[in-house]
C-alpha cells in the first residue's frame, strides 16, 4: 500500500497526528453568522453544539459524525471543522476538511443559476461572501501548515479529488438557491476536480523554490514543528 492510500486512510477515520492535550489556540477568526473563534459560537447546522465545545473528543467525535453524512455537508459547516480540528491541533485532518470546503464551495459557486451572484442581502451573494471569508482567513494558517509537508499536502489532494467524483446534493443542502440544472453539474465538476490537480502539480513543480521562501520569510519556524519541515 502506497503513501497516499495508506493516508486516505488515516484521513477518512480521522485517525491523525495524537493532539496535545490542552492545546487548543483560537485562530481569532470571525465570519458572521456562523463561526466566532474567540467565543467558540458556531451556526451551522445540527454540528454546531458539537464543533463548539471545549472538549478536544467531541469536536473529533462530531466532525466523525459529519464524514458519515459528509455529501449532505454544508460549505461553511466544513470550513468551521477544518478551522476547529486546526485549533485543537488536529491538524492533519483540518488540512484535508479545509481542502474539501475548498472544492465545495467553488462547485457551489460555479453552478449558481443566476449571474452575476445577486446584491448584499441576497442569499447567494451572502454565502459566496461567507466561502471567500472562510478561505482567506482559513487558508493563512492551513495553508501555512500545508507547506510543512510536500508529501501530506499531495495526499490530501489526491483524497479530496477522488472524493469528488460524487457530487454533493447541493440541492438539497441549499433549498432556496438557484442551481444550473443537473445535467450541466458533471462538466463543473470535472473542472473544479482539474483545479485540484493543477494544485498538486503547481506544489510538485516549484517545492524547492516554496520551501526557499518560507524558510526565509519564517513561515516554517511558525507553522512546523521546531522550525523543521516534515516530510520530503
Amino acid at each position: 500500500m502506497g503513501v497516499v492510500e495508506r493516508l486516505g486512510i488515516l484521513l477518512s477515520a480521522l485517525q491523525f497526528l495524537a493532539p496535545v492535550a490542552g492545546a487548543r489556540e483560537a485562530t481569532g477568526i470571525y465570519v458572521t453568522p456562523y463561526f466566532d473563534s474567540n467565543g467558540s459560537v458556531i451556526h451551522v447546522g445540527k454540528f454546531s453544539t458539537g464543533l463548539a465545545s471545549a472538549d478536544r473528543r467531541q469536536v473529533e467525535a462530531t466532525v466523525m459524525r459529519m464524514k458519515g453524512e459528509f455529501h449532505q455537508l454544508s460549505v461553511e459547516a466544513m470550513y468551521v471543522a477544518a478551522i476547529r480540528l486546526y485549533e485543537e491541533d488536529n491538524r492533519d485532518a483540518a488540512l484535508y476538511w479545509f481542502y474539501s470546503a475548498q472544492y465545495r464551495a467553488r462547485l457551489f459557486r460555479s453552478l449558481l443559476k443566476d449571474e452575476p451572484i445577486p446584491r448584499i442581502g441576497d442569499e447567494p451573494f451572502e454565502l459566496v461572501s461567507a466561502h471567500s471569508s472562510f478561505q482567506q482567513l482559513a487558508g493563512e494558517p492551513i495553508n501555512g501548515y500545508a507547506g510543512c509537508s510536500q508529501q501530506k499536502w499531495l495526499a490530501t489532494l489526491d483524497l479530496v479529488g477522488r472524493e469528488a467524483e460524487k457530487l454533493p446534493d447541493l440541492e438539497a443542502i441549499y433549498p432556496r438557491i438557484r442551481f444550473l440544472p443537473r445535467g450541466s453539474w458533471p462538466e463543473a465538476n470535472k473542472k473544479e476536480r482539474a483545479g485540484l490537480q493543477k494544485l498538486a502539480k503547481h506544489v510538485k513543480a516549484n517545492w524547492s523554490e516554496m520551501a526557499r521562501i518560507r524558510a526565509e520569510n519564517g513561515t516554517d519556524a511558525k507553522y512546523c514543528s521546531g522550525g523543521r519541515r516534515r516530510g520530503p
